[in-house]
């Protein structure tokens, strides 16, 4: 899931534990970062956990 040997040990890049990557990610995001990805249109990155900005609507 990434390539960045710093994150291969976080449980959210590891795809063996399908059922369990979306709470551990969301229990490492603070409270800030989850209400920035409420956003429809341009969702911030979390760059301390390797993951990028994203653009998406219709």
């Amino acid at each position: 899931m990434t390539d960045n040997p710093e994150l291969k040990n976080f449980r959210f890049c590891d795809p063996s534990w399908a059922s369990k990557r979306v709470d551990d990610l969301v229990s490492r995001l603070t409270l800030q970062e989850k209400i920035g990805w409420l956003r429809q249109w341009f969702t911030p990155g979390v760059s301390r956990l390797g993951i990028p900005d994203t653009t998406s609507g219709v």
